[in-house]
């Protein structure tokens, strides 16, 4: 523990009982809040005066004599609306009472004792990358912690383990490690950010050799509602730490992890375009690929998008090799246009030269708005996913002007669960141990007005391809929440074991139900319980 006795008191009525299960979050007691105020060593004036109803301008004139040092934004200041509109999906931009941008863990337990004591309505932002409305964003009856200043960068003196901070994207991270002949399992974009990246699980290159993002971590560093900071390990708060392994945000703010490295550096890749005419193919390509892999040692990585004008496919494998034989079903398809050909180089040097490509939708002076959603399903043949692409083509017909729609199957054998396991004892997600697909269908619109249309598109081919699914008996409940929308039921899609595990941890570190109350909107367990 590494506050004082006088914190804990500052923060002791913040055991009051309310129903955290209906939402309600009613007015603190005044002489409470009163208590509370004064042990932050607020003028006396401000305490007497200050309510505990969630005014999130009185509490962002808190945090501004708190944070004293230009790290509380409101509406007047020039860094405002950029932080408003770093959100990587226009439809998610909100205007806050105030952005408040910690620097330490410190800071970051120091905001949540006062969101708590004043009752007030938040969310958290790492890079801002999942484009949910609402669940990086709150409007002004809120106030946003902007974690982009969290950026710790420690490799441990036996380079086995990194310790980052939730507010850094992966570019950064991966041209600080790389040097040193290591490197992490992240993102696959060189803006994702860390935070969401590894809470949402954490699709990266080489899943079947390493597991996910999360099955890395060896440690997290949490700030819970009550303010208190503590480490969540295999030994230390376990039940916290296993939680965190796909439960999301219900439990505290992440102000750093502490990840396992590998020595996976140099890697062979290529990047090939094909026509659509041949997608039909590759598809079964992949599947039949995916099964004759499954379990394998996991050098091979097949990852692949399509458009209704090409298949890009991304080839990659560990180490610098002449020639991998794992992608011999998709030699004999024809390619349409080499995008990179095949190249020995590193993780960050394939970033680089990717970099950029995937786009923006919308103009230059709007980053345009996204939909999207996931489902998975076994593929013991490529039956479905090859429905699941005739929907993606039915579906892009109906579309309105200017929206696009993009359709990444994403394949997974039993090494990726198995890999996870072996390093840090699993997840909570509940994954099927075998050959499956993970369907991400998203669209893209220039305009916040065509985003209901977009939505009703996108539902559409999820609600055919679930029924197909579910006909064969290959369904599975499992959504991968970093494709998800604000639709997903993901929590119940791990189980209900690993729900009610989740859910238990959660009243025992949050027994007042904060961030199920105060945290504006995300995958929460009040959502689904």
């Amino acid at each position: 523990m590494l506050f004082s006795t006088t914190w804990a008191l500052a923060f002791a009525f913040a055991g009051t009982a309310y129903a955290a299960a209906t939402g309600s979050h009613p007015t603190r007691p005044n002489d409470a809040c009163s208590k509370s105020l004064v042990s932050l060593s607020l003028p006396p004036s401000w305490s007497r005066n200050t309510t505990c109803s969630g005014n999130a301008r009185q509490t962002c004139g808190i945090l501004q004599y708190l944070f004293p040092s230009n790290e509380t934004f409101t509406g007047g200041s020039q860094y405002y609306e950029p932080l408003v509109e770093t959100l990587y999906s226009e439809v998610c931009w909100k205007d806050p009472a105030c952005f408040v941008t910690p620097n330490t863990s410190e800071d970051v337990s120091l905001i949540m004792r006062v969101l708590t004591a004043t009752n007030t309505k938040f969310a958290v932002r790492s890079a801002g990358n999942l484009d949910i409305p609402g669940f990086n964003a709150v409007g002004s009856d809120g106030v946003v912690v902007a974690l982009q200043n969290m950026n710790k960068k420690v490799l441990s003196a036996d380079k086995k383990y990194a310790t980052i901070g939730t507010g850094l994207n992966w570019k950064s991270i991966y041209l600080w490690i790389e040097p040193f002949g290591v490197q992490i399992v992240g993102g696959r974009e060189p803006r994702i950010g860390a935070g969401g990246f590894l809470l949402g699980g954490g699709i990266a290159l080489f899943n079947d050799k390493y597991g996910l993002g999360l099955d890395q971590i060896v440690r997290y560093e949490v700030v819970l509602p009550s303010g208190n900071l503590v480490n969540a390990t295999a030994s230390e708060n376990a039940d916290l730490y296993k939680s965190l392994k796909g439960g999301l945000s219900n439990f505290g703010i992440i102000t750093e992890f502490e990840v396992m490295t590998t020595d996976v550096v140099d890697i062979n890749y290529e990047v090939a375009l094909y026509a659509p005419n041949n997608t039909k193919a590759i598809l079964t390509a992949y599947v039949d690929f995916l099964n004759e892999n499954n379990g394998g040692p996991g050098n091979a990585n097949v990852q692949i998008e399509v458009t209704q004008n090409y298949t890009l496919i991304f080839y990659g494998h560990v180490g610098h090799v002449p020639s991998a034989p794992e992608f011999k079903p998709f030699r004999s398809i024809p390619v349409l246009k080499t995008f990179i050909p095949p190249t020995n180089g590193t993780v960050t040097s394939l970033l680089f030269a990717t970099e950029g490509q995937s786009g923006q939708a919308g103009s230059s002076d709007s980053p345009g708005s996204y939909y999207g959603t996931s489902l998975s399903h076994k593929i013991p043949d490529a039956k479905v996913t090859l429905e699941a692409y005739d929907a993606y083509l039915a579906t892009a017909k109906t579309l309105q002007p200017g929206i696009s729609i993009f359709f990444a199957p994403q394949g997974f054998t039993a090494g990726t669960v198995r890999a996870g396991k072996a390093r840090n004892g699993g997840n909570v997600l509940g994954l099927y141990e075998g050959p499956q697909m993970w369907h991400d269908v998203y669209a893209t619109l220039p305009n916040v007005s065509q985003y209901a249309a977009a939505q009703q598109a996108v539902d559409s081919w999820s609600s055919t391809v679930t029924k197909k699914a579910k006909s064969e008996g290959i369904f599975l409940p499992f959504i991968y929440s970093n494709n998800g929308n604000i639709r997903s039921k993901v929590l119940s899609g791990y189980g209900k074991k690993n729900f009610d595990f989740i859910k238990k941890t959660a009243k025992k570190y949050d027994p007042t139900g904060v961030m199920q109350t105060l945290q504006n909107d995300g995958f929460l367990i009040r959502k689904e319980a």
